[in-house]
């Protein structure tokens, strides 16, 4: 922090851990997901960085991770070299990678969540080895494939798209809920209001990681539901995790010259 800003710092995989341990203490039915754009620049220093996201990223046990465009600057190896993620790829095939395309989470209270992830071809550099299918054709039939298999009670949909284009898919009849996590520059102004519409929402992610979007879904038994959005400061008030702590430092001393 420099002093200027309106808000102090935010973010870090510190507080994002702690976080993470005192949400699912009050609230064990979680899904936890990750909408993609891990990395930033394919330098040596980037790529330290990256590394130790990810390892944080295995630790903090996510249920399903989307890709972005800014997902395969360092190729489709990195990513498979971390296999406790449970990555999604959706409507991405990538050689030499091939995570599962969806995923379902069954609850302790008989509740069961589809996980589809989907991104628009019109946000990606072109890369060697990446195919990208029609993502509103996968959606429909990786939705029906679910129907029949899973029978969700909930699907959610993990969009990598601009804003206009991920809110349309609110209009597709099975998906309950959109979040999209596309943000092309980190100084964008993005509007983070959620959209309710035909009982169903789209939130977005908050850009460098500073806020955790809590998304709070009842289902009555006849199946209608409804939402409650909130956004939570990774500030000061939230304790640093000390193993975190010391990922944290190993990195800072591996960057120093």
């Amino acid at each position: 922090p420099c002093g200027c800003a309106k808000e102090e710092d935010q973010g870090g995989i510190e507080r994002r851990m702690q976080y993470l341990k005192e949400a699912r203490k009050k609230h064990p039915q979680i899904l936890l997901v990750d909408t993609g754009d891990h990395f930033k620049e394919p330098t040596r220093q980037g790529k330290l960085k990256a590394e130790t996201l990810l390892i944080a990223t295995e630790k903090m046990k996510y249920d399903a991770v989307a890709l972005g465009d800014r997902d395969l600057v360092y190729g489709s190896q990195f990513l498979k070299d971390q296999t406790q993620i449970p990555w999604i790829t959706g409507n991405l095939v990538i050689d030499q990678f091939d995570p599962a395309r969806s995923r379902v989470k069954n609850f302790a209270n008989g509740l069961k969540a589809g996980i589809l992830a989907i991104a628009d071809p019109g946000v990606f550099y072109s890369h060697f080895g990446l195919h990208i299918e029609d993502p509103k054709q996968t959606v429909l039939k990786q939705v029906a494939d679910m129907q029949k298999s899973e029978k969700p009670d909930i699907i959610v949909l993990l969009t990598h798209a601009k804003r206009e284009i991920a809110l349309a898919y609110l209009d597709l009849d099975e998906v309950d809920i959109v979040i999209n996590g596309h943000i092309a520059s980190e100084t964008d102004v993005i509007d983070m209001k959620p959209v309710l519409k035909n009982g169903k929402i789209f939130v977005q992610s908050s850009p460098r990681g500073q806020k955790m979007g809590e998304l709070k879904v009842e289902v009555n038994p006849e199946n209608h539901k409804t939402f409650s959005h909130n956004l939570v400061k990774l500030d000061s008030s939230i304790k640093s995790d000390p193993e975190m702590v010391k990922l944290h430092e190993s990195i800072m001393k591996k960057l120093k010259p």
